[in-house]
């Protein structure tokens, strides 16, 4: 029985609902009404349940049950997940090694479901939820790709994703290009919001910002204020935003080796304003 809707996606909303059989309070996923007529959104739909059924992780809602049913059509039934989305969290973080933890866990997410030929394609800080303890959950695989399928229900030229965390290849629309590097693209970007406040790649216009990833690296970081970045973080960052994919790092694992390395790193803080300027950025231990 649906109890009441707790997100809406581009494909699909998700309900809050009672399990008549177990008693409990469960999550569930159907198509949106307004397209669950579409073939090509179906096909979407059940490669979501695909996706997530190959994978096995405690940071990887599991799925309970699947199936149709005449009143809600398409569905299938999750583990209700408490905790809040990583933007709403992230502000209370003030230096990198409060952050390292979150980022040290999606990147094993990621290198799991790159292991099982999942690509998620839609990393974005809506897409992470942060419970009580700190522990992090990857969600939403509605635009995930199964590498190892010869069909996936796209054209070759269809932009899928969030257009402000979209890898170059994805703004291109070219899925022959996209791999791991593309969702370690999107989590670089995350990770510069993290740090600075705001997207790497800001224009007047998505189809702008979309240009600016085709042939630009990493922009300089501007923390926001009061928050400490260890030293060298730019340079992973780059290397995770380089426009062409086979310049980034080709694996989640890389990634997670560059960024643990970061730990043992000072920290960077502004010295105190004085009449308005900032004498720039210094080390501490």
């Amino acid at each position: 029985m649906l109890l009441d809707r707790i997100g809406v996606g581009g494909m699909g909303e998700v309900w809050r609902a009672h399990d008549q059989l177990t008693g409990q309070t469960v999550a569930i996923k159907i198509l949106r009404p307004p397209i669950a007529a579409a073939p090509a959104a179906e096909m979407r739909f059940q490669r979501e349940i695909r996706a997530m059924a190959r994978l096995h992780h405690p940071r990887v809602v599991p799925i309970i049950d699947a199936g149709s049913d005449p009143e809600v059509g398409l569905f299938f039934v999750m583990e209700l997940q408490a905790g809040r989305p990583l933007h709403e969290v992230a502000s209370l973080w003030r230096d990198w090694r409060m952050i390292w933890p979150i980022v040290d866990q999606i990147l094993e997410t990621l290198a799991h479901a790159h292991s099982h030929s999942v690509i998620h394609r839609d990393i974005k800080p809506d897409n992470i939820l942060v419970d009580g303890n700190g522990e992090a959950v990857l969600l939403d695989f509605g635009v995930a790709r199964l590498k190892d399928r010869a069909r996936s229900g796209t054209s070759a030229y269809d932009l899928l994703g969030t257009v402000d965390y979209a890898a170059p290849e994805q703004a291109t629309g070219n899925r022959r290009r996209i791999g791991p590097w593309t969702d370690l693209y999107c989590f670089g970007i995350v990770l510069y919001e993290l740090v600075c406040g705001r997207v790497p790649f800001w224009a007047s216009s998505p189809v702008q910002s979309l240009i600016m990833r085709l042939d630009q690296g990493c922009p300089p970081l501007d923390p926001r204020p009061g928050f400490r970045s260890p030293v060298g973080l730019w340079g992973v960052l780059d290397k995770m935003l380089r426009p062409e994919p086979f310049d980034r790092f080709r694996n989640a694992a890389e990634a997670r080796a560059a960024f643990q390395a970061l730990n043992d790193a000072p920290l960077e803080q502004l010295t105190p304003e004085i009449d308005g300027l900032s004498t720039g950025p210094q080390d501490i231990q």
